[in-house]
Protein backbone atom coordinates (compact mmCIF):
# COMPACT_ATOMS: atom_id res chain seq x y z
CA UNK A 1 0.00 0.00 0.00
CA UNK A 2 2.87 2.36 0.76
CA UNK A 3 4.29 1.80 -2.72
CA UNK A 4 0.96 2.63 -4.37
CA UNK A 5 0.68 5.86 -2.39
CA UNK A 6 4.25 6.80 -3.24
CA UNK A 7 3.49 6.68 -6.97
CA UNK A 8 0.55 9.03 -6.62
CA UNK A 9 2.08 11.58 -4.26
CA UNK A 10 5.73 12.44 -4.02
CA UNK A 11 6.69 11.95 -0.33
CA UNK A 12 9.25 14.04 1.52
CA UNK A 13 12.78 12.65 1.55
CA UNK A 14 12.34 11.00 4.99
CA UNK A 15 9.04 9.57 6.26
CA UNK A 16 8.25 7.67 9.47
CA UNK A 17 5.52 5.03 9.41
CA UNK A 18 4.00 3.19 12.36
CA UNK A 19 3.24 -0.46 11.65
CA UNK A 20 0.79 -2.35 13.89
CA UNK A 21 0.40 -6.12 13.62
CA UNK A 22 -1.93 -8.37 15.60
CA UNK A 23 -0.25 -11.42 16.96
CA UNK A 24 -1.59 -14.27 19.04
CA UNK A 25 0.24 -12.88 22.02
CA UNK A 26 -0.98 -9.29 21.47
CA UNK A 27 -0.19 -6.36 19.27
CA UNK A 28 3.26 -5.55 17.99
CA UNK A 29 3.95 -1.94 17.18
CA UNK A 30 7.04 -0.79 15.35
CA UNK A 31 8.09 2.49 13.89
CA UNK A 32 9.87 2.32 10.61
CA UNK A 33 11.66 5.23 8.96
CA UNK A 34 11.97 5.07 5.22
CA UNK A 35 14.27 7.37 3.31
CA UNK A 36 13.16 8.02 -0.25
CA UNK A 37 15.43 9.47 -2.90
CA UNK A 38 13.44 11.32 -5.54
CA UNK A 39 15.41 12.24 -8.66
CA UNK A 40 14.90 15.77 -9.93
CA UNK A 41 12.37 16.11 -12.71
CA UNK A 42 13.92 17.32 -15.92
CA UNK A 43 11.94 18.43 -18.89
CA UNK A 44 13.16 19.01 -22.40
CA UNK A 45 11.53 22.07 -23.91
CA UNK A 46 9.65 21.45 -27.12
CA UNK A 47 11.24 23.53 -29.88
CA UNK A 48 9.00 26.17 -31.36
CA UNK A 49 8.37 25.38 -35.04
CA UNK A 50 9.76 27.89 -37.55
CA UNK A 51 6.77 29.56 -39.19
CA UNK A 52 8.44 32.81 -40.28
CA UNK A 53 10.16 33.26 -43.62
CA UNK A 54 13.60 34.83 -43.88
CA UNK A 55 14.18 38.53 -44.53
CA UNK A 56 14.75 39.66 -48.10
CA UNK A 57 18.15 38.89 -49.62
CA UNK A 58 20.42 41.90 -50.22
CA UNK A 59 21.06 42.66 -53.88
CA UNK A 60 24.79 43.15 -54.51
CA UNK A 61 25.08 43.55 -58.30
CA UNK A 62 23.99 44.87 -60.57
CA UNK A 63 22.92 47.33 -57.92
CA UNK A 64 20.06 49.73 -58.39
CA UNK A 65 20.62 52.24 -61.23
CA UNK A 66 23.75 50.47 -62.50
CA UNK A 67 24.89 50.92 -66.09
CA UNK A 68 26.82 48.01 -67.55
CA UNK A 69 29.01 48.01 -70.66
CA UNK A 70 27.71 45.86 -73.50
CA UNK A 71 30.76 43.59 -73.34
CA UNK A 72 30.43 42.78 -69.61
CA UNK A 73 29.00 39.51 -68.36
CA UNK A 74 25.68 40.09 -66.62
CA UNK A 75 25.75 38.34 -63.28
CA UNK A 76 22.98 38.72 -60.74
CA UNK A 77 24.56 38.51 -57.29
CA UNK A 78 22.96 38.75 -53.84
CA UNK A 79 23.80 38.21 -50.20
CA UNK A 80 21.95 35.45 -48.34
CA UNK A 81 19.78 36.48 -45.38
CA UNK A 82 20.07 34.61 -42.11
CA UNK A 83 17.31 32.33 -40.86
CA UNK A 84 17.12 29.86 -37.93
CA UNK A 85 16.19 27.05 -40.35
CA UNK A 86 18.87 27.98 -42.90
CA UNK A 87 18.24 29.02 -46.50
CA UNK A 88 17.05 26.26 -48.83
CA UNK A 89 16.79 28.14 -52.14
CA UNK A 90 15.77 31.33 -53.97
CA UNK A 91 13.36 32.52 -56.63
CA UNK A 92 14.80 35.21 -58.93
CA UNK A 93 12.77 37.30 -61.39
CA UNK A 94 14.28 39.35 -64.25
CA UNK A 95 12.16 41.78 -66.28
CA UNK A 96 12.75 44.10 -69.26
CA UNK A 97 10.92 47.32 -70.09
CA UNK A 98 9.50 48.39 -73.40
CA UNK A 99 8.35 51.87 -72.47
CA UNK A 100 5.95 51.85 -69.54
CA UNK A 101 5.36 48.08 -69.37
CA UNK A 102 7.56 45.45 -67.74
CA UNK A 103 7.73 41.92 -69.12
CA UNK A 104 9.23 38.84 -67.51
CA UNK A 105 12.43 37.78 -69.23
CA UNK A 106 13.05 34.80 -66.98
CA UNK A 107 12.15 33.42 -63.56
CA UNK A 108 14.71 31.08 -62.03
CA UNK A 109 13.22 28.78 -59.40
CA UNK A 110 14.66 27.11 -57.42
CA UNK A 111 18.18 28.54 -57.27
CA UNK A 112 20.60 27.08 -54.73
CA UNK A 113 23.47 29.57 -55.17
CA UNK A 114 23.71 33.32 -54.44
CA UNK A 115 24.40 34.31 -58.04
CA UNK A 116 23.17 33.71 -61.59
CA UNK A 117 24.65 34.30 -65.03
CA UNK A 118 22.04 36.23 -67.04
CA UNK A 119 24.04 36.71 -70.29
CA UNK A 120 21.66 34.62 -72.37
CA UNK A 121 18.64 36.59 -71.07
CA UNK A 122 19.99 40.13 -71.56
CA UNK A 123 21.00 42.25 -74.55
CA UNK A 124 22.83 45.48 -75.19
CA UNK A 125 20.55 48.51 -75.01
CA UNK A 126 18.09 46.85 -72.63
CA UNK A 127 16.71 48.33 -69.43
CA UNK A 128 16.09 45.69 -66.78
CA UNK A 129 14.97 45.19 -63.22
CA UNK A 130 15.31 42.19 -60.94
CA UNK A 131 14.35 41.01 -57.48
CA UNK A 132 14.22 37.80 -55.48
CA UNK A 133 13.13 36.06 -52.29
CA UNK A 134 14.50 33.17 -50.24
CA UNK A 135 12.85 30.06 -48.83
CA UNK A 136 14.09 28.69 -45.54
CA UNK A 137 14.79 25.10 -44.55
CA UNK A 138 11.31 24.85 -42.98
CA UNK A 139 9.69 25.73 -46.34
CA UNK A 140 8.68 29.29 -45.44
CA UNK A 141 8.79 31.89 -48.21
CA UNK A 142 10.67 35.02 -47.20
CA UNK A 143 10.24 38.69 -47.92
CA UNK A 144 10.73 39.88 -51.50
CA UNK A 145 13.61 42.27 -52.12
CA UNK A 146 13.08 45.68 -53.68
CA UNK A 147 13.54 45.94 -57.43
CA UNK A 148 17.07 46.76 -58.61
CA UNK A 149 17.07 48.56 -61.97
CA UNK A 150 19.99 48.42 -64.42
CA UNK A 151 20.70 49.09 -68.06
CA UNK A 152 23.19 47.75 -70.57
CA UNK A 153 24.86 50.23 -72.96
CA UNK A 154 24.53 49.73 -76.69
CA UNK A 155 28.30 49.71 -77.22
Amino acid sequence: MVGADARQVCPPTTTTYTLVANHAGGQITRQVTIQVSVPPVTTTPTPTPDTQGPPAPTIVMPANNATLPCSQDVKLVWQAPSDPSGIANYRVRLQITSGSDWTDVKIWDPVSTTYLNANAETMCGGIYRWRLFARDGAGNQGQVSDWAYFQINLE
